[in-house]
């Protein structure tokens, strides 16, 4: 908002100022082209104002932009450390990505649960085919990131422990998914049998995970869920966000990569570090010494006693009230 209001401000005064100079050239202008300057005057008025309102929204847009292009290549640095591959993580999150945009979850909701699946060992062909049934769950069930975090949790150690636990079955079953059900059906027994099975330990956690994904991905309370959802008002809304977050993430890797705007930064961060490393070794003065000419650090000084001159009675007057 403020960047819009100064925008809008500035705009105004630079045409209040030019404004004037033409009705005073007016004057000496034709009839016709005298009574035809204020209404161009209006008119030309109106466009400034929204051509500052544009510049400052693409400068928004922009400052944004850079912003989340930061953020994604964060993850993609995560992710890479996580698959091994700087070209796997790029299309895992390109895909994680499109996906969003058709379900009432968010990018970011999507990646945290990547995340916690590869950091329970999960591969990422098995997290492609486990996305998609855990989140129709999910939606079925409220969309609540607890609950993802829970049905994760227990597959996670299931999978972990190498066999099926009654430990992980009850986690399941105390977050909505009928764990026992599925096993059963699965395995082609009864409930009271797959739970003697489990009990002796000789369920593997292969053959319990696969039970819960496709009971998942077959029942028909689940299946669609978040198909579903995504066309309520709500899913709607995050769909717009992920759309628009991308293509503002878009617009500042453009940003990024025209301006060199990470070379400069580096280079940047070289001479920052460079000057406080003297810093630390020599103080201010003496790092001033070394990397600038004696004019130079003269005029350097000169400004920072001026700037100290001026704030320490203000800051005196502050810490003691007359």
């Amino acid at each position: 908002t403020g960047r819009f209001v100064s925008a809008i401000s500035q705009a105004e005064r630079s045409w209040n100022n030019f404004a004037r100079t033409v009705q005073r050239q007016a004057k000496q202008m034709p009839k016709a082209i005298q009574e035809a300057t204020p209404a161009s005057l209006a008119l030309a008025r109106t466009v400034s104002k929204l051509a500052a309102v544009a510049g400052a929204a693409f400068s928004g847009m922009g400052v944004w932009g850079v912003r989340l292009e930061a953020q994604f290549e964060q993850t993609r640095t995560a992710m890479t450390t996580m698959l091994g591959s700087a070209e796997e993580a790029d299309r895992f999150l390109r895909q994680l990505e499109k996906q969003a945009r058709r379900t009432p979850f968010g990018f970011q909701q999507l990646v945290e649960m990547s995340r916690q699946m590869l950091a329970w060992g999960f591969a990422r062909q098995e997290i492609e085919r486990m996305i998609a049934p855990i989140g129709d769950f999910v939606a079925a069930m409220g969309g609540s990131q607890e609950t993802i975090d829970r049905v994760i949790r227990a597959l996670g150690q299931m999978r972990s422990r190498a066999k099926v636990s009654a430990e992980e079955m009850l986690q399941l079953t105390e977050a909505g998914v009928p764990a026992w059900e599925m096993l059963a059906k699965a395995m082609g027994t009864s409930i009271p049998e797959a739970m003697e099975q489990v009990r002796k330990g000789t369920v593997s956690a292969a053959v319990g995970i696969q039970a819960i994904i496709q009971g998942l991905a077959t029942d028909p309370r689940f299946a669609g869920a978040m198909e579903r959802q995504a066309r309520n008002m709500l899913g709607q809304w995050e769909q717009l966000k992920d759309g628009l977050a991308t293509i503002t993430r878009g617009f500042g890797a453009d940003i990024i990569r025209i301006f060199g705007l990470a070379d400069a930064l580096r280079n940047l961060n070289e001479v920052v570090g460079r000057f406080a490393d003297a810093v630390s070794d020599k103080g201010f003065i003496g790092a001033l010494r070394e990397a600038f000419p004696p004019w130079v650090q003269a005029v350097i000084i000169g400004i920072a006693g001026a700037i100290g001159g001026a704030l320490v009675p203000v800051i005196v007057s502050w810490l003691i009230p007359a």
